[in-house]
Formats: structure tokens, C-alpha cells, sequence
């Protein structure tokens, strides 16, 4: 092994510098290939801010490196050595650069929530929907009674959610006269109920009964966002909704499943905690991802359509590509998609979508 590997040189200056260049051509990678969740900044309209980090870092690792005269001398590493130094660094690279773009969607996060919180929804009223033998909590929110009534509007959260994160939403819709209720799926929240063959199909009928029944109007329009997006093309499918608004649906392939790149939108946790935890929840213990779930949902087109349906998209790749979620909006609807700028996590806030919501609904 000594003949191999002889370990003379600077070892762990070699070791440092290629760790530091390494974690600048990160900021490249990310920027380049729009990895957003891997950045520092997030957001893929700041990539130049990424560029610049990048082009920095870089600098700096060769002006510290090739500037002492006991870094780059003889005698110095041997190929093999330097292969195994090179990916010693790849690792430690990698690793430093998703504990910093954890470190920073924490710190966005906490700031978001900051945000959030000086502004609270309006509290809407508990509900107990009755679907088949189980009890699933919802909240109803009564629309203004300053504002003109329009259609009642069935709220649907996102894979992985609840019914709290319609809240906020639900609270727009109530001021502008909407009538707003919104369940937990099945297999999310505090739902009692488990993904089965028939993904969701008995609680969206029940709760298209519970919104009519509570509102006094037979016909509603179905709001959804992601999974609950996909779930809202589907109640206009069925007819049960006069029409849906999909905000950023997952788009899929051929073969059914999800369309979209994670990492440009997700930190490194949590899609670390979506592979070894999906949060969906299934017969037998299972957990679904949100492919394995998408997968169990059947396909419609544009002729089984007796709703009119609308899809609200990201302007800029964030999950979906935009060709990608415009080719899978045409199969729901012969207009294209509305493309608003903003990630998935902030689309349905956004103010182009509000405006679009209060605007189009009826």
C-alpha cells in the first residue's frame, strides 16, 4: 500500500484547496443547471449572485493556494494520491454546500414565517366530514358578508400538507365573497383515512356534498394547489365542479408519474426527508411519494371535461418546467397556462395569482 500511496506533499492543503474550488464550482453548477433548492440565494432570477460567489470563492482558493511556496512543491502528490484527495474533496464539498443551502431556506423560512405571522388568517370553522366510516377534520369559512356572494370554492392542499395551509387563501376568498371549505386528504394532516386503490375519490364526493350542504349552493368551483391542483382538474372531470383552478399541478409523463425537478425547489432536508419518509399515508403502513401516489390517479382529456378548468404555473423552471405544465394544462383545457412569476411554495400568494383568483372565478 506504501508503494501506492505515499502521502508526501501538502496533503491537507491540497485537501483544503480542492474543497474550496470545488464548493465555487458548486455556486456554477447550481446557478447553471437552476438548481434553486442547492443555492445559497434560492431564487433562480439570482443566479448572478451565485456566478459572482462562485467566481470569488475560486479566486481565492488559487491566489492562497499557488501564492505559498510550501503548498505547490516538490516532492508533491502522486496521481493516485491526488484521485483519492480529489474525491475526499468532491464529498466534503457537496456535503458543505447543502448544510449552507439548509442554513440559508431555514433562515427564508423563519423570515417567511415572520411575515406570515404579522398577518393571520382569519379562523375558520371546524368541520367533521363524514366519508364512509371515518370522521376528516376541515375548516369552513363563511364568505364576507360584506361582499358580494359568488361560487362556493373547495380548498385542496398540496402533497404533503394540510388543511391549515389553505388558510391564508381562504381567507382572501372569504373577503371577496367565497364561501370556502377545505378537508385534509386522505393519507395528510389529522386524517383518519389511508391512500387506497381509489385515491381519494369517496372524500372528494363527500366533501362536494358537505360544501353544498353548508353553503346552500348546489355548484362550487374546486381551488387546489400541486396534488390538490391535480385533484381539482379531476372534480371538473367528474362534473362535480363547474370549474377548477390548478395551481402549479405536478405535471406528468407519459407513463403517469411526476414531471419535475425537486432540486429546484426543495433544500437538501427536505428532499432527503421526502425519499426516506414520503409523507403520504397508505394501506398496509406504506408511504407514498408523490409519483407513486400521482400513478394511481387516472389520466383525463380535454372531451371528458364537462367543468371548464384553468392552470396557474411558475413563469420560471422551478418544479415544473413551463413547456412541461403548459403541454399538461392542454390536455385539461384548450387555453394555456396562466405563468405568474413565483416558486411553488409561494405561487398561491402570490399577488398575480389573487388578482387572478378574485377576477375569474365566477
Amino acid at each position: 500500500m506504501t508503494r501506492i500511496i505515499h502521502a508526501r506533499g501538502d496533503v491537507l492543503g491540497m485537501f483544503i484547496f480542492l474543497t474550496a474550488l470545488l464548493l465555487g464550482l458548486w455556486q456554477v453548477v447550481v446557478a447553471r443547471k437552476r438548481l434553486n433548492g442547492m443555492s445559497l440565494t434560492g431564487h433562480p432570477d439570482r443566479k448572478w449572485v451565485s456566478y459572482s460567489l462562485g467566481a470569488a470563492v475560486i479566486a481565492a482558493a488559487c491566489a492562497w493556494y499557488f501564492s505559498a511556496k510550501n503548498h505547490f512543491a516538490a516532492p508533491d502528490l502522486e496521481g493516485i494520491e491526488t484521485l483519492i484527495v480529489l474525491v475526499f474533496a468532491l464529498a466534503c464539498s457537496t456535503l458543505l454546500q447543502g448544510i449552507a443551502a439548509q442554513v440559508a431556506a431555514l433562515v427564508r423560512a423563519v423570515s417567511s414565517s415572520r411575515r406570515s405571522a404579522a398577518q393571520p388568517a382569519p379562523e375558520g370553522e371546524p368541520r367533521k366530514l363524514a366519508v364512509g366510516r371515518d370522521v376528516v377534520p376541515a375548516t369552513f369559512l363563511d364568505a364576507s358578508a360584506d361582499s358580494e356572494r359568488g361560487l362556493p370554492i373547495l380548498l385542496l392542499h398540496d402533497y404533503g400538507g394540510s388543511q391549515e395551509d389553505m388558510s391564508t387563501l381562504a381567507g382572501f376568498l372569504a373577503e371577496h365573497g367565497h364561501t370556502t371549505l377545505a378537508p385534509d386528504l386522505d393519507g395528510h394532516g389529522e386524517s383518519p383515512r389511508l391512500i387506497g386503490d381509489q385515491a381519494m375519490e369517496e372524500l372528494l364526493a363527500a366533501a362536494s356534498e358537505a360544501l353544498a350542504s353548508e353553503s346552500g349552493v348546489e355548484s362550487f368551483a374546486a381551488v387546489g394547489v400541486g396534488l390538490g391542483g391535480t385533484l381539482a382538474l379531476r372534480l371538473a372531470t367528474s362534473g362535480l365542479a363547474e370549474r377548477a383552478i390548478a395551481i402549479d399541478p405536478p405535471a406528468r409523463d407519459e407513463s403517469g408519474h411526476h414531471d419535475v425537478n425537486s432540486l429546484r425547489e426543495f433544500a437538501p432536508g427536505a428532499i432527503m426527508r421526502a425519499f426516506f419518509k414520503p409523507a403520504a399515508r397508505a394501506d398496509g403502513g406504506r408511504r407514498l411519494s408523490l409519483s407513486r401516489l400521482l400513478a394511481t390517479m387516472p389520466e383525463a382529456s380535454r372531451a371528458e371535461h364537462r367543468g371548464h378548468s384553468t392552470t396557474i404555473a411558475t413563469r420560471a423552471p422551478w418544479l415544473n418546467e413551463p413547456v412541461s405544465i403548459t403541454e399538461y394544462a392542454s390536455k385539461y383545457s384548450p387555453f394555456p397556462p396562466v405563468l405568474i412569476t413565483g416558486s411553488h411554495s409561494s405561487l398561491a400568494l402570490e399577488e398575480g395569482t389573487l388578482e387572478f383568483l378574485a377576477g375569474t372565478i365566477d
